[in-house]
């Protein structure tokens, strides 16, 4: 499939229920919550605490991905930040790498109507869109990190307190990963939608050339 939809979810569960292993790579087992220190960033791909791939995230040279929308628990003072290249994508105003944990769960909360307390009835609502979204170019190496300005109680230290974040991005793979290339350099949003439309256009104009060349010519098409 060369357009390719995908949602990766972090957490801070692992499968050792003394929590004395903090990381698991499946998901299925993953349900004992870890301890996470207050203000330490943890890398929710290839980190050592929750869930995490087997493999760092970098893309292929034939790939591009489009980074749609990030959000994480909206209470402990969580908050997830994009890396790519190594360097954080959202800082403050100051410019400043300390203290830009980018993007708070209280703007983008997932679950969306989470509470802003780990045992509260309210319902917090997003009010932050990743607008532009966040492009990553074939070959870039690119992560996500989780802080908690208040830290977590886990299992290791007889606490029950699981928090988590989302990715959701859209892969592109081969001639789509051109395509949106493409799309990106004529300052279009990258999405399916305008993908969709630069093939039609190309194909549009392939006929109409076409068409052009068979009433100048003998009806075969030349070879250049």
């Amino acid at each position: 499939m060369p357009i390719k939809p995908i949602i990766f979810e972090w957490n801070n569960l692992t499968s050792d229920s003394t929590g004395a292993i903090a990381w698991t790579t499946n998901q299925s087992t993953a349900r004992y919550p870890v301890s996470l220190d207050a203000l330490r960033e943890y890398d929710i791909f290839n980190g050592n605490f929750g869930l995490r791939l087997n493999k760092p995230a970098q893309l292929l040279g034939n790939e591009f991905m489009v980074i749609n929308k990030i959000a994480c628990t909206p209470f402990a003072g969580c908050h997830v930040q994009i890396l790519l290249e190594g360097t954080k994508y959202f800082l403050n105003p100051d410019r400043q790498l300390f203290g830009s944990y980018g993007i708070s769960g209280l703007a983008s909360p997932y679950p969306i109507g989470a509470s802003s307390t780990c045992n509260g009835t309210d319902e917090v609502l997003p009010s932050f869109t990743l607008d532009p979204p966040v492009y990553i170019l074939p070959g870039q190496q690119f992560s996500a990190i989780f802080t908690s300005l208040d830290g977590v109680s886990g299992v290791d230290a007889g606490g029950s307190t699981a928090v988590g974040a989302i990715i959701h991005y859209t892969l592109f793979d081969g001639i789509d990963a051109m395509i949106a290339r493409k799309v990106m350099e004529m300052g279009l949003a990258v999405n399916s939608k305008n993908c969709d439309w630069y093939k039609r256009t190309i194909l549009k104009l392939s006929k109409e050339q076409t068409e052009r060349v068979g009433q100048s010519q003998d009806g075969n098409i030349p070879y250049y």
